[in-house]
């Protein structure tokens, strides 16, 4: 298996964990503002930047077509705009399983990473960009166990020879 089929695979996991995420998530608490960041914010953030960093170059980033400029950030303030609903996201989380496939079979690995404030190549840059994933997906888990008594999706499961302990905090 080459590096670049690897990548994508980590990928293609971690991006499956979050869909079950967003899946699961209840109703009630798609929207909820009781969290510093409802869930559809926290899994639009990681969505948004995984196809961000999947960019050659920040200056060659395309927006995904339904991107609002307000809400790539996490902060407070986003509660007052509109969510996204679970569609919107499951539709952006597949638009980045395709930017995946297509980005990585292109990428030069060894190429810087054509964003000025990260100062390493293209495979850290990778690996850097799926490492978010899973920490945002944990924290959307988190809300969801706290609050239900549905099994929580939770990406610990998954990575578990890393721990709990090692994903809190990523974000």
């Amino acid at each position: 298996m080459s590096i670049k089929t690897s990548i994508q695979s980590q990928y293609n996991a971690a991006l499956m964990m979050l869909k079950a995420a967003v899946e699961k998530c209840p109703e009630e608490l798609w929207v909820d503002t009781d969290y510093v960041n409802p869930f559809w914010h926290v899994a639009y953030h990681v969505l948004f930047y995984t196809h961000f960093y999947l960019s050659q170059t920040d200056q060659d980033f395309t927006p995904w077509e339904k991107h609002r400029d307000e809400i790539t950030s996490l902060e407070p303030s986003v509660k007052e705009v509109q969510s996204y609903n679970k569609e919107d996201i499951i539709e952006y989380l597949e638009y980045c399983l395709v930017q995946v496939e297509t980005q990585v079979s292109t990428m030069d690995l060894e190429a810087e990473s054509g964003f000025y404030w990260l100062p390493f190549n293209k495979l850290e840059l990778q690996l850097y960009n799926i490492r978010h994933i899973p920490s945002t997906n944990w924290n959307c888990s988190s809300i969801t166990s706290a609050t239900s008594s549905s099994t929580p999706v939770s990406c610990a499961n998954a990575w578990a020879p890393m721990g709990r302990s090692r994903l809190v905090g990523w974000g």
